[in-house]
């Protein structure tokens, strides 16, 4: 550097009072520090936000893998071969396969009861993983047509594999 120009520096600056004034001067400075401790806050929070993001990460990283439930309808084939050997089982009751998952139990009076609801318990317990679904039942006066009726939908449970917890994307 010029030995000359530190001159000038020194000179620019023993004059900038008288030529711009103190007030001025006072502006500029409450403005610069203001810029300076807006500056020091925004990398303070920045430095904050960046470890609860690592904290976030943390957590996510020890959820457990969830396993997902699923009820899908037993086929129809499966259900008409329980319902064969059920029919020889239990006589005066009617049963009936609707399609995937429905079945339609029906007893034409009261006295079957004992072989409706042993009809009704076979059904529940008839399968593995087997969920059993009461979409109507009715039994005596209350009925219109048979005595005794029972709707019912049959779901069988599937497990999924675990799949992992949703984790949070890290940002660029």
């Amino acid at each position: 550097m010029n030995p000359q120009s530190i001159k000038d520096f020194d000179r620019f600056l023993d004059s900038l009072p008288l030529n711009v004034g103190y007030n001025a001067i006072i502006a500029a400075s409450i403005a610069w520090i203001l810029a300076g401790a807006a500056v020091v806050f925004a990398s303070v929070e920045a430095g904050k936000v960046s470890k609860l993001r690592s904290d976030l990460l943390a957590i996510e990283a020890l959820k457990p893998p969830i396993p997902q439930m699923e009820y899908n309808n037993v086929s129809k084939p499966i259900l008409e071969t329980l319902v064969k050997k059920m029919e020889k089982l239990y006589p005066g009751v009617g049963i009936i396969v609707n399609g995937d998952g429905g079945i339609t139990i029906s007893g034409s009076a009261v006295s079957y009861y004992p072989q409706f609801r042993a009809a009704i318990g076979h059904i529940v317990n008839g399968g593995r993983l087997w969920r059993v679904n009461v979409n109507k039942i009715c039994v005596g006066r209350e009925c219109k047509g048979p005595s005794l009726q029972a709707e019912l939908n049959v779901s069988m449970a599937r497990v999924s594999e675990p799949t992992q917890a949703p984790s949070v994307a890290p940002t660029p």
